[in-house]
């Protein structure tokens, strides 16, 4: 989870690096990436060429907060931060 000022400035600011580290063609070089820190909660090792996948296959921005959503595809993703929302919303007690 980003937290942001306001649900602009998360769209505005988060937008950006929130589809560069998510999805099929997400950054998993630590250089390429433009957000500092957290490198290691967002990649995996993938594969047997020692190389990374990310860990986030989609993002949904609720409010002024940018989730990252984990899963094994983009649709599971997404259903993931769904639930999220609900906690959230205190439709679902955790």
């Amino acid at each position: 989870l980003r937290f942001y000022e306001s649900h602009e400035d998360a769209v505005r600011l988060g937008t950006a690096f929130a589809e560069e580290i998510t999805g099929e063609d997400a950054v998993v070089i630590v250089k390429d990436m433009s957000w500092s820190g957290g490198w290691k909660e967002q990649r995996e090792a993938a594969g047997e060429n020692g190389g990374y996948s990310s860990f986030y296959w989609n993002y949904a921005i609720y409010g002024n907060v940018v989730m990252l959503c984990e899963g094994d595809w983009p649709e599971q993703s997404l259903e993931v931060c769904s639930q999220l929302q609900e906690v959230l919303d205190g439709r679902v007690h955790s």
